[in-house]
C-alpha cells in the first residue's frame, strides 16, 4: 500500500483538518479520507512516498493535472531513491540555493513554504491568525496520532527548530510535452510514430532546455522526445533528451532522417 497524505493550497490560512502548514500550503492528516472540500480547501492526495523523497509546494497561480506530480493547486518533486545525494540536488534545482547538507536543505525548505518527506526538522504548526506572511511556529511531527484537530503539544528539538528568515515562496517550473516513458534506443522516435502529449515539469523550456536542466517525473534513463505543443514524432515539432536516472539532461539531439543527431 503507497504512503501519502492530502494537501491543499491555503492562502487564507485556515486551520481545520490541517495538520502542518508550510507558507500557503496546507498538509492534512495521514491514512485519514478527505473530501475534495474539507473545510472549504481543495484537497488532493500526494506522491507515493515509498519510491523517494519527496518535494512540495502550493501553486497558486493555477490548476494543472497532469501525470508528472503537478496537481491542481499543488506541485511535487521526488527523488529516484532515498539518497542524501539526491535529495540534496533536487531541492538545489528547485530553490537555487547550493545546500551542503540534507538538514540545511530541509530546513530552507520548510523556512519558505516547501514540504518535505524527508525526516528530520519539525514542522511548523498552523497558526489562527490570517496574515499575507505567516510567522509559523515550530512543532516536531513524531509520535502524532492522528485526530480531526491539529493540535501538537510535543516540543521540538532546539537543534533541529527552523527559523524563518524569508518570505514563503513557491514558483511553478516550466512545462513541456513528453512522450512520457523513455526509450533506450534513441533512433525509435526518428522510425516510429510516438505521441508526445504528457505534460511535464522542466527546468526550462522546449526552446531552452540544454545540457544540465532536469526533467522531472520521469522514471528510469534512456532518450525521451519533448515539444513545446501537443503532437506527435511524425508531424512534431520535437527534440530528444538523453536523460540519466536523475532526469538530468545528457544530451539533446533531433532526428535527421533515421538517425539521431546532437543539437
Amino acid at each position: 500500500m503507497a504512503t501519502s497524505r492530502p494537501f491543499a493550497y491555503n492562502p487564507t490560512l485556515i486551520t481545520i483538518d490541517v495538520l502542518e502548514q508550510y507558507g500557503t500550503l496546507s498538509v492534512g492528516f495521514q491514512y485519514i479520507s478527505y473530501g475534495e472540500s474539507a473545510s472549504g480547501l481543495k484537497w488532493w492526495e500526494g506522491p507515493d512516498e515509498d519510491l523517494g523523497y519527496c518535494i512540495g509546494a502550493s501553486l497558486p497561480t493555477g490548476g494543472i493535472l497532469a501525470p508528472d506530480g503537478i496537481y491542481g493547486d499543488v506541485t511535487f518533486w521526488r527523488t529516484q531513491t532515498f539518497s542524501d545525494a539526491q535529495f540534496i540536488t533536487l531541492a538545489n534545482k528547485i530553490t537555487g540555493q547550493n545546500f551542503g547538507s540534507s538538514l540545511e536543505a530541509v530546513t530552507f525548505l520548510n523556512d519558505n513554504g516547501y514540504w518535505t518527506s524527508y525526516a528530520g526538522v519539525p514542522a511548523p504548526t498552523p497558526t489562527q491568525t490570517a496574515t499575507p506572511t505567516p510567522t509559523p511556529t515550530p512543532s516536531a511531527t513524531t509520535g502524532l496520532n492522528p485526530t480531526p484537530t491539529p493540535t501538537n503539544t510535543e516540543t521540538p528539538t532546539p537543534t533541529l527548530t527552523p527559523t524563518n528568515t524569508a518570505t514563503p515562496s513557491s514558483t511553478p517550473y516550466p512545462t513541456i510535452y513528453t512522450h512520457g516513458a523513455v526509450r533506450a534506443t534513441c533512433s525509435d522516435f526518428c522510425t516510429t510514430n510516438y505521441n508526445i502529449t504528457t505534460l511535464t515539469s522542466a527546468d526550462s523550456t522546449y526552446a531552452g532546455l540544454t545540457i544540465g536542466d532536469f526533467i522531472y517525473g520521469i522514471t528510469g534513463s534512456g532518450f525521451i522526445a519533448y515539444s513545446n505543443v501537443s503532437t506527435n514524432t511524425s508531424t512534431g515539432p520535437f527534440r530528444i533528451a538523453e536523460i540519466n536516472s536523475s532526469g538530468e539532461v545528457l544530451s539533446v539531439l533531433i532526428c535527421v532522417g533515421s538517425v539521431c543527431e546532437p543539437l
